[in-house]
């Protein structure tokens, strides 16, 4: 196990016993009901030190006082932890992207919430601040190996940006609505293509790789050994619809040229730059070869995808 798997297994195995309900973490503002979403959010200046509601202390170190979030919203953040302030156990910034969580309501979370749960309540866009967390109340026969009572975490959050819940819940629907027009534009691709209506659109490769680019894309270029994420539908030689990401709403995240996905993206996928769409027509050599992937891909099977390449990191 690297460092990088044991720290967020370690963080994990906390979070988990947090949720334990006869683990029990004192708190300064007894008054404050924790099943509730209206905590009070105050008015911080920046440098604050305060108490959350949950009685996790913090420091408010930028503070602009401007959109706070609510329940439902998408918030965009980078987070550092540090066991002590000294053992660095995760990092946003190492894994190229920020979280991306969307607020859900106190009484759905654990009691205590997680510290960060606690504090982007009172936080604006821009604004930074850390939130610690003492383990003198954690069972010892719980925490983790080379964990104990007298240690404690040390989250730092910088927000970034706020994305109200309406905005989330339309961008959600317009996608699972692709689902259906990214598969039926796929079935007649396979129909003009075998009719020869595309023959002036297709652009072939060397490898044998076929593509029609609807949309180029004016984001960041796929780089090899990039990590990006994208919606896509695929679909057999006889409109088969055999896998997808639009009907779940949520992209798929992979890393490119390094063999996580079959040949054809690996190649493909790079044709872009962030924001671009194309159809792709892979041939069973740089899909799943002579064996297919059974039981949803048969054998020397031909697949038709529609990507879109949500982004680049």
């Amino acid at each position: 196990m690297n460092k990088f798997t044991f720290a967020f297994c370690l963080l994990a195995a906390i979070a988990f016993i947090s949720c334990d309900p006869d683990s029990k973490k004192s708190t300064t503002n007894t008054s404050v009901s924790l099943a509730s979403n209206d905590c009070p959010v105050p008015q911080n200046a920046s440098g604050t030190k305060g108490i959350s509601c949950s009685g996790y202390d913090y420091i408010h170190h930028v503070s602009n006082n401007t959109t706070k979030p609510n329940v439902g919203d998408q918030l965009k953040y980078h987070k550092l932890v540090f066991k002590n302030d000294t053992t660095l156990l995760q990092s946003t910034y190492m894994l190229l992207e920020p979280r991306a969580d969307i607020l859900i309501p106190r009484d759905s979370v654990p009691k205590p919430p997680h510290p960060t749960y606690d504090v982007l309540f009172l936080m604006s866009p821009g604004d930074s601040l850390t939130v610690y967390q003492s383990l003198d109340t954690f069972p010892a026969e719980k925490l983790p190996k080379n964990i104990t009572n007298k240690d404690f975490f040390t989250y730092h959050l910088k927000l970034l940006s706020i994305k109200p819940k309406e905005v989330i819940d339309a961008e959600i629907n317009a996608t699972k609505a692709r689902h259906v027009s990214t598969t039926d534009s796929l079935r007649t691709f396979i129909k003009d293509y075998k009719a020869g209506k595309l023959d002036d659109k297709i652009v072939t490769t060397e490898s044998g790789l076929k593509y029609v680019m609807h949309k180029k894309g004016t984001g960041k270029e796929v780089k090899d050994g990039g990590f990006v994420k994208v919606h896509y539908t695929g679909v057999l030689e006889d409109g088969t619809l055999f896998d997808g990401t639009y009907q779940s709403a949520k992209p798929f995240p992979t890393r490119i040229g390094r063999k996580q996905v079959i040949a054809g993206w690996d190649e493909g996928i790079p044709l872009m730059k962030e924001g671009g769409e194309a159809t792709f027509f892979v041939p069973y050599q740089l899909a799943y070869g002579i064996a297919g992937r059974p039981p949803g891909i048969p054998q020397r099977a031909d697949l038709f995808f529609h990507i879109s390449l949500v982004s680049v990191y």
